[in-house]
């Protein structure tokens, strides 16, 4: 699932705040969740897998892409952030 494709599920922009998100999942859950649709429980149960993909993909990314680029460089000849050591290698050198 591709990560735009997880914003219009969730029925929010890429720019929406992580409070928008977590509210909209929680607007979408009700509207689809299984007990509130008892005539159509098959699309229901679908609709809400989606949906819970959709939102734990979205809320991974954040943080991922948030930690990669808080601790990455920007190598300005590259034009590329440069992934950070690992902590393994951290320790490693200081031994």
């Amino acid at each position: 699932m591709e990560i735009q494709q997880c914003y219009k599920i969730l029925n929010v922009s890429e720019s929406a705040s992580n409070d928008e998100v977590t509210k909209s999942f929680k607007q979408l859950a009700m509207k689809y969740h299984p007990d509130k649709n008892k005539d159509r429980e098959d699309w229901a149960n679908e609709a809400m897998k989606k949906l819970n993909q959709a939102y734990s993909f979205v809320m991974r990314y954040r943080f991922e892409n948030t930690a990669y680029y808080e601790k990455a460089t920007y190598d300005t000849q590259k034009q590329e952030y440069t992934k950070p050591p690992s902590k393994d290698k951290e320790r490693n050198k200081n031994k």
